[in-house]
């Protein structure tokens, strides 16, 4: 399938070539989210993964322990992560990433895992993974127990992504609560784990409540949200910013996207809650 950027990437792509790299930013950490990777750009996607690892540390979810414990002072650091479970994602992705020897944490919505058909699958990407946008729906296929296994038994983290993708920010306390214990209950009897990784859906200012905070630190150890930016050891663990990569997307914008050339822009959509401590 050939996927198009949509116009607003367009003109971020546009407006890169006129923006200067900023210097490396050593002890801090970019992470980077992936959705679809279609076969198509599967090379696209691996000559990605060779320009981070050229140009970055890539840290593995298990060394995420030791960045937060200021143990890489003299690195630009790269966590990868992947959303919403879908097949793709199985079929293309971890071919490669096991190819260069990197672990990612995919996070995984678990009412997928219940859907029967095509049909139900994309009822549910459109509905849920995209709330009703069908336009941009592209992948409707999703991963299945056996997938999931096998990711983590290659050596992968799996997250929770909720249950059905919802806004955290439309639900009570309680419905909270239940998408985030429940889907990390579903996760472990899978992996026979801890779930120690929560992402959540949609990810930006409007999707996050100050409840939704409090319980995810409450059963988890990160957090993660959709919001571009640096990292630092002292990042709050429950509002780790990461960075929306396709693999469609030109080397040279993703190389000012990392080195932070659009943060100016993104630093308004962080969520402010101050009252919750690291």
């Amino acid at each position: 399938m050939k996927i198009e950027p949509l116009l607003a990437e367009k003109v971020f792509f546009f407006i890169s070539n006129f923006l200067i790299f900023r210097k490396k930013t050593l002890n801090s950490l970019r992470v980077l989210i992936y959705h679809f990777i279609p076969k198509e750009y599967k090379l696209k996607f691996e000559e990605q993964i060779k320009f981070f690892i050229n140009n970055f540390r890539l840290l593995s979810p298990e060394e995420l322990d030791l960045f937060f414990e200021n143990q890489f002072k003299n690195d630009m650091c790269l966590l990868l992560t992947f959303d919403d479970g879908l097949k793709s994602q199985y079929d293309n992705a971890i071919e490669i990433l096991e190819k260069y020897n990197i672990k990612a944490i995919f996070f995984i919505p678990t009412k997928i895992l219940e859907l029967k058909n095509k049909q139900e699958m994309e009822i549910f990407s459109i509905e849920n993974i995209h709330y009703g946008n069908y336009k941009i729906a592209f992948e409707r296929e999703f991963m299945n127990i056996t997938n999931i296994e096998e990711i983590f038994k290659l050596g992968h983290k799996i997250g929770s992504h909720t249950i059905n993708h919802k806004k955290l920010n439309n639900l009570n306390k309680n419905e909270i609560y239940i998408e985030l214990a429940k889907s990390k209950e579903e996760l472990e009897k899978i992996t026979y784990n801890k779930i120690r990784y929560f992402a959540y859906p949609k990810g930006d200012k409007t999707a996050i409540s100050y409840d939704s905070l409090k319980i995810s630190k409450e059963l988890y150890d990160y957090s993660f949200i959709a919001i571009r930016g640096f990292n630092y050891p002292s990042t709050n663990k429950h509002l780790i910013l990461r960075d929306p990569i396709h693999p469609y997307y030109p080397l040279n914008y993703i190389k000012k996207v990392l080195y932070g050339a659009f943060d100016f822009y993104y630093r308004r959509k962080l969520p402010s809650f101050e009252e919750i401590k690291r």
